[in-house]
């Protein structure tokens, strides 16, 4: 065999090596649905559905507010948000990975038969909702397809249609199957288009503060990112307050259990200075300074939210790093440093529950 095809061979193994490490980064995929005009004259149309939709697309797909990249973002409009295409979208998440993070917006009217929820979409038929529209089960089966273990749900729904006021309940029952294990839902209704939509800012209310909240508004600790938990505090808390004066319209709900800490966005201020500090942690790395796995481990911490004491004293150790106050030769005992005082610090159980644990333990031997 030939110098030249061994090297040949490596560079081609190298090559596949990077694609893979490449294609297991996580990514952040969105399918966006707004709906105005609806092809059944009897159902009321609505006017800013398709608008508030443009306006989460244009926050998340914004480089330097969401970050999520435009052809991993499907925006669904008016004509085009048929039930074929909403089922298309949503079977088409089921190629993501289990660690990424998708979003899933649905802007228009909702409607109600029995113990389901219905999307009432473009093609959906008054008379047939039912038969016509997308329930709430085969959205469920769609979503369970999907692989990712994180996945947020954002429904802004219109119960104007007469046949739905008079049987119109709480959403949370309609709804709240669509959450759980990993997926958590923020959603809110009205029983008229009047209370569902602002007329001077418009767009929907729960959309108004769902943007507000994720272009810096819901950044409740200053640190420049936008978690899940942080967003749904700014908008329960806004949504609340727009119900005493929109009678009709249903605060939003969440299905219980604990808020994650994934970052959903972040402040344009924030988000230059992470790709600041990640291009200068990449300029360590090519030039061998720091190793593969630090520069892994450092571009983590400088891009999630450091919401617990170690989160937070690692990321001051890499932000030490980039801004040259800390040796490159130094990182390794730096980080090391960091976890002993994250540990000491760290409650520990009291000499008397010691005791008491080790003489249990003698006696069930």
């Amino acid at each position: 065999m030939s110098k030249r095809l061994i090297l040949s061979m490596f560079v081609a193994a190298w090559l596949a090596s990077a694609a893979q490490l490449t294609a297991a980064e996580p990514q952040k995929y969105a399918v966006v649905i707004g709906i105005n005009d609806y092809a059944d004259e009897s159902i009321v149309d609505l006017q800013y559905a398709e608008s508030s939709a443009r306006r989460i697309y244009v926050t998340l797909t914004d480089p330097d507010i969401g970050g999520f990249a435009r052809e991993n973002v499907k925006l669904i409009l008016g004509n085009e948000a048929t039930n074929d295409n909403i089922i298309g979208a949503l079977s088409d998440l089921g190629r993501c990975g289990k660690d990424d993070l998708i979003v899933v917006f649905y802007n228009g009217h909702g409607a109600k038969s029995g113990d389901e929820a219905f999307w009432v979409t473009q093609n959906a038929r008054s008379r047939a909702l039912a038969a016509t529209s997308l329930s709430s089960y085969e959205i469920r089966r769609r979503l369970a397809e999907i692989p990712a273990r994180q996945m947020i749900l954002m429904l802004d729904c219109c119960y104007s249609l007469s046949a739905v006021k008079q049987s119109f309940t709480d959403p949370n029952r309609l709804f709240g199957g669509l959450a759980g294990g990993g997926r958590f839902l923020i959603a809110t209704s009205a029983d008229s288009e009047e209370a569902f939509e602002y007329q001077d800012k418009k767009s929907s209310v729960l959309t108004y503060y769902l943007v507000k909240g994720l272009r810096g508004q819901g950044d409740r600790n200053a640190d420049g990112a936008i978690t899940f938990a942080e967003l749904w505090a700014y908008v329960a808390t806004n949504v609340r307050k727009a119900t005493v004066v929109r009678p009709g319209l249903r605060g939003p709900i969440i299905a219980p259990g604990p808020l994650p800490k994934l970052v959903l966005a972040h402040t344009a201020d924030a988000r230059a200075t992470l790709k600041k500090n990640i291009a200068a942690l990449g300029k360590l790395y090519a030039a061998s300074r720091i190793t593969q796995a630090q520069y892994d481990a450092g571009k983590e911490a400088l891009s999630r939210a450091a919401l617990d004491a170690e989160g937070r004293s690692e990321r001051r150790v890499f932000l030490d790093l980039v801004e040259g106050r800390l040796p490159c030769e130094k990182l390794t005992k730096a980080l090391a440093a960091q976890k002993r005082r994250v540990a000491a610090s760290a409650p520990s159980e009291s000499p008397r529950l010691g005791r008491w644990l080790s003489r249990s333990w003698a006696r069930c031997r």
